[in-house]
């Protein structure tokens, strides 16, 4: 019965902010975004993030070889992840681009930051592992795209 009128009351405020501001979709639709040149070149970055995450699975293949150190790797590693956070921020604050077009950009650039954090500590782990004589783990064959897109 509480869960009731809660619902009610709280369907009254809203019928009666609508009948005074007015109903915000209708204002929100009316907007027109004009996209400069610069809002394009952020566009085009977000779409370019995805070479962090190629970046990302070249470390580790090339840290199964004798010519990259797992030392090197971890660095290289490093620098990726920061680099996927800090050229898309660099990008937004260097260029007048609408925050409407930065937003989504940062946003995909956060959760590939934590997407190569993630991949970089597993396959750190799994490499101790295997370079430490284990080799049931399926490293490194699990270095293929899909593994990195899953």
């Amino acid at each position: 019965m509480i869960l009731v009128a809660l619902l009610i009351s709280n369907l009254r405020a809203v019928a009666d902010s609508v009948n005074k501001n007015g109903f915000f979709w209708s204002t929100a639709i009316k907007l027109e975004a004009t996209l400069n040149s610069e809002d394009y070149l952020i566009i085009a970055a977000t779409m370019g993030l995805s070479i962090f995450i190629l970046l990302a699975l070249a470390i580790e293949k090339a840290s199964t070889t004798t010519f990259v150190p797992s030392v090197v790797a971890n660095l290289l590693h490093v620098i990726n992840c920061v680099a996927s956070l800090a050229v898309p921020w660099i990008l937004c604050d260097k260029t007048l681009a609408s925050p409407l077009v930065c937003m989504p950009m940062i946003f995909a650039a956060t959760v590939l930051f934590l997407k190569l954090i993630s991949y970089a500590h597993t396959n750190t782990v799994l490499r101790g592992k295997w370079l430490g004589g284990e080799k049931n783990l399926g490293y490194p064959a699990n270095l293929t795209m899909f593994d990195i897109f899953r």
